[in-house]
């Protein structure tokens, strides 16, 4: 992975002491048309809240389901503009949002010409690499509760999935409660790559 997105892992995970791999500084031009940094976080706090509760305890967010479909749409033209193919994960932390993901992207389905798209729960990537990384929060409401998400180690596997690019979809009145999330919008906001997620979505 480039060295934002390791210095990001290391700093939260491994005191430190992990060092991103040499000769990984280069980005697809693709990537950077349309999201310069290489970590950022989509806040859809600006408006209401939308997690949804399956039967269960599993959660699925629509809004978030929109803007991961309209942002792929946008890195798809892209990359057809520079002429370039990406391996792109997108990760849910719920199967209920999962499901969710697969039904509106439908990964294969023509759409994507130059993205290889698979969207899995955090479990389903480990031990897997993808250019780009987008991760689906998914809970968002006014009572700060993030259930299971609080158990930062899943977050470690989502987040070092990412090679070139990691882009975190989430609410972040909901999630800024939590110190670790908190650390996270502030580092992306420290790399410039915090931004309503709902900008360019008339594109």
């Amino acid at each position: 992975m480039i060295e934002p997105i390791g210095s990001l892992v290391s700093d939260r995970f491994y005191d430190g002491m992990l060092t991103s791999a040499r000769g990984q500084e280069s980005s697809f031009a693709a990537i950077g048309n349309i999201l310069p940094a290489p970590v950022s976080w989509l806040s859809t706090s600006q408006r209401p809240r939308h997690e949804e509760r399956r039967a269960g305890t599993s959660f699925w967010n629509a809004a978030e389901v929109e803007v991961v479909e309209r942002w792929l749409t946008r890195l798809e033209r892209a990359a057809e503009e520079a002429g370039e193919t990406l391996h792109v994960g997108v990760i849910a932390g719920y199967q209920a949002q999962t499901d969710q993901l697969r039904r509106s992207i439908r990964p294969g389905d023509g759409r994507w010409v130059h993205l290889h798209i698979d969207v899995h729960p955090v479990d389903s990537f480990q031990g897997q690499e993808r250019d780009v990384v987008y991760i689906s929060i998914t809970r968002s409401n006014t009572g700060a509760g993030i259930g299971f998400l609080a158990d930062i180690r899943r977050m470690n596997v989502a987040m070092t999935r990412a090679k070139k690019k990691l882009v975190v979809i989430g609410d972040s009145a909901t999630l800024s409660q939590h110190s670790f999330y908190a650390d996270f919008i502030a580092y992306a906001q420290e790399k410039e790559g915090y931004q309503s997620a709902w900008e360019y979505m008339d594109l």
